[in-house]
């Protein structure tokens, strides 16, 4: 039996609405009630987690890892706030946990590789790097379909190469005098 019945409702009814920083305080307060409601941890921990919380994220997920360690996206939640706080180590530990238990989520390769290039693993982080079209749904990296192949590193002498930008014009000006 939940005793908190009212605050978590309140919480998710605010947090479809958008009034994200409403429904953190609700499920604050669920939590103040009973520490261990997996609803009221997970949705409290991802909003943080989006709002770059990391810290205060991180321990929300912990305990419910203690809780239901098989919960459904926890082990990718995870990494990511570690990677958000810039504890690689931790956070590759837990992509490859994600991995594992996820290995069909092309998102976990998609974050992977961020966590693994930082760490300059660059042959394995490219590896899931170019994994990212598989996610687009999910991270909006999205491959315009051009009737040409896509180029793996051969040799260009005497061939054209199309460069065309997928993820943002700011990394396009970044890189454009190079």
């Amino acid at each position: 039996v939940q005793t908190c019945a009212l605050p978590i409702y309140l919480a998710v009814t605010l947090q479809q609405v958008g009034a994200d920083r409403e429904s953190m305080i609700e499920y604050a307060a669920t939590l103040r009630l009973e520490p261990g409601h997996m609803g009221a941890l997970w949705n409290y921990g991802n909003l943080l987690r989006l709002d770059e919380r990391f810290d205060v994220a991180l321990p929300l997920f912990e305990r419910l890892h203690e809780i239901a360690p098989d919960y459904q996206g926890l082990k990718l939640a995870i990494a990511i706030t570690n990677y958000g706080l810039r504890r690689l180590d931790a956070s590759e530990r837990w992509f490859r946990l994600a991995a594992k238990y996820d290995a069909q989520d092309p998102i976990v390769w998609w974050e992977m590789a961020h966590c693994l290039l930082t760490r300059g693993e660059w042959g394995e982080g490219f590896d899931c790097y170019d994994r990212r079209f598989e996610g687009a749904a999910k991270n909006g990296v999205y491959a315009y379909p051009f009737p040409f192949p896509l180029w793996k590193g051969e040799s260009l002498r005497g061939r054209s190469i199309l460069v065309h930008g997928e993820q943002g014009l700011g990394d396009e000006i970044m890189f454009a005098d190079r």
